[in-house]
C-alpha cells in the first residue's frame, strides 16, 4: 500500500512538481495541484512552445535554455478539475466598508492610472454611476457640482479633510494561481486584444509563446508583470496569509485573495463589490461562484478553462467574476503517453503504488470529497464535470502500461 503526503504550495510548485525541469522540487510530485493546467492555448493564442520537440515527453528542463515551456506539453499529463473556487478584492481603508469596484478601475489602479482613493472615477462608481465631488473640469474640488452620497462620500471626506488617501497595491511574490485569477480579471477588462506584457501594452502571439503556456505566471517572466503593474507604489508580499496580513496593517492598501481565506477569517479584511456581467455590483459568495461554473460546466478543458473570460464575456447577472477550478495534474506514463504518439517518459514515473494510489484519492476527491468543498471555502464540483473526471480517470495507465487501479 502506497501513502501520499501532501506538501502545501502553491499553482507554480504544483505545476512543476510533476515535470522534468531542473527545479528543485520537479519530480517530487505523484499528483500536482495547479489553478491552471498546462495548456496550448491561452488568453486566445496557440502557445507553440508548449508542444515538446518530436512528441517527446521524456524531454528535459537541459532544453529550457532555448525553448521555454517545452515540459508543459498536455499531451504528456492526464489533468481533471478537482476543486472550484473564487478570488476577491481585498483592502483597508479607515474602515469605509463595501466600495464599489469594476475591471476598468482595478486595471487602472493596477497600472498606476489611478492613484488615489478620491479619484472622481472612484467616486462616481460609488455614486451610482454619476460624477459627484468635482468641478466642471472634471477635477476634485472643494466646491463640487454635485455632491457625492453613500460610500462615495465616505471617500471624497478623505480628500476634503486632508486625510491620505494615496492606494498601496499589492500583488504576489511567487507563482500563484489566485494571481494568475486576478490577472486574467484585470486583462478581460484592459481592453487590450492580447495578454498584456511587461509593459502592459500587449504582448503578441510569439512574446507570449516565448514565456510558455502560462504567460510567465509560473517562472517567473512575462506577463505576471500585469499584477505588478506599474503602480508607483506596488509591494510584493507572499502567499495569501501575506497578502491579508499586509492589508491589514497598510492603510490605504488594495489586493487580492482566495475567497476561501474570508471565509476562514470573517471580518478579518474589508471586501470590495464588482461588477458582474450585467453590469450590478455584487457581495462575493459561494453561490455565485457556482453560478459562474455553470456558464461553463459541459465545456470545461485544458484549452478552455478559464472561467473569468466566460463571466466577463457572457454578460450574465449574478455570476462571480473572478473564478477558477483547481486541476490535478498526473504524469503521463506509459500507454497514457503512446495513445497520443508521444514517446513515454518511464524515468520519472510513479510506481504502480503510487500511481495507482494517487487514482484513487482523485476518485474520492472528485467525488465524496466535494461534501468537504463548502466548509473549506470551495464550491462542489458541478455533475457534469465530476462524470467527466470519471472518464478521465478510468483511462489511466501505470508506467508498465498496466490499466490503473479505476478500471
Amino acid at each position: 500500500m502506497a501513502t501520499l503526503n501532501a506538501t502545501p504550495g502553491g499553482s507554480g510548485a504544483g505545476r512543476k512538481g510533476v515535470t522534468n525541469s531542473s527545479d528543485a522540487t520537479a519530480n517530487t510530485l505523484a499528483i500536482g495541484f495547479s489553478d491552471q493546467p498546462m495548456t496550448t492555448n491561452y488568453g486566445g493564442a496557440t502557445l507553440a512552445t508548449a508542444k515538446v520537440a518530436g512528441g517527446d515527453c521524456t524531454i528535459t528542463d537541459s532544453a529550457l535554455n532555448t525553448t521555454a515551456g517545452t515540459y508543459e506539453d498536455p499531451n504528456c499529463y492526464t489533468q481533471l478539475p478537482d476543486a472550484l473556487g473564487g478570488a476577491v478584492v481585498a483592502y483597508n481603508l479607515s474602515g469605509i466598508a463595501g466600495i464599489d469596484l469594476n475591471g476598468s478601475l482595478l486595471t487602472k489602479i493596477y497600472n498606476g492610472d489611478i492613484t488615489s482613493w478620491a479619484d472622481p472615477a472612484i467616486l462616481a462608481a460609488n455614486n451610482g454611476g454619476t460624477a459627484c465631488g468635482v468641478n466642471a473640469a472634471g477635477n476634485l474640488s472643494k466646491a463640487p457640482l454635485v455632491a457625492c452620497g453613500g460610500v462615495a462620500a465616505k471617500l471624497y471626506k478623505l480628500y476634503y479633510t486632508g486625510r491620505p488617501t494615496g492606494i498601496t497595491v499589492l500583488y504576489r511574490n511567487a507563482a500563484s494561481g489566485t494571481t494568475l485569477m486576478f490577472e486574467d480579471y484585470l486583462w478581460q477588462n484592459s481592453g487590450l486584444a492580447n495578454l498584456p506584457n511587461a509593459t502592459n501594452t500587449g504582448a503578441t502571439a510569439a512574446a507570449i509563446n516565448s514565456h510558455g503556456p502560462d504567460g510567465g505566471i509560473m517562472y517567473g517572466a512575462g506577463y505576471d508583470a500585469w499584477a505588478k503593474g506599474n503602480s508607483p507604489t506596488i509591494q510584493a508580499v507572499n502567499g495569501n496569509s501575506g497578502m491579508a496580513a499586509s492589508i491589514q496593517t497598510t492603510q490605504g492598501s488594495i489586493g487580492y485573495v482566495e475567497y476561501g481565506y474570508v471565509l476562514a477569517n470573517p471580518g478579518a479584511i474589508d471586501i470590495a463589490n464588482l461588477k458582474d456581467g450585467a453590469g450590478h455590483y455584487i457581495k462575493p459568495t459561494l453561490a455565485l461562484i457556482q453560478a459562474a461554473a455553470t456558464l461553463g460546466a459541459a465545456n470545461v478543458n485544458t484549452d478552455n478553462f478559464s472561467l473569468v473570460n466566460l463571466t466577463n464575456s457572457a454578460k450574465t447577472a449574478d455570476a462571480w467574476p473572478i473564478a477558477s477550478y483547481t486541476w490535478a495534474i498526473i504524469k503521463n506514463c506509459g500507454a497514457n503517453a503512446t495513445t497520443n504518439g508521444y514517446a513515454a517518459d518511464t524515468t520519472f514515473c510513479p510506481s504502480n503504488a503510487q500511481n495507482e494510489a494517487a487514482t484513487k484519492f482523485l476518485a474520492w476527491l472528485t467525488h465524496k470529497g466535494q461534501s468537504y468543498a463548502a466548509a473549506n471555502g470551495f464550491v462542489p464540483l458541478p455533475a457534469t464535470v465530476q462524470a467527466n473526471d470519471t472518464k478521465i480517470l478510468l483511462g489511466v495507465k501505470n508506467a508498465d502500461n498496466s490499466v490503473s487501479v479505476l478500471k
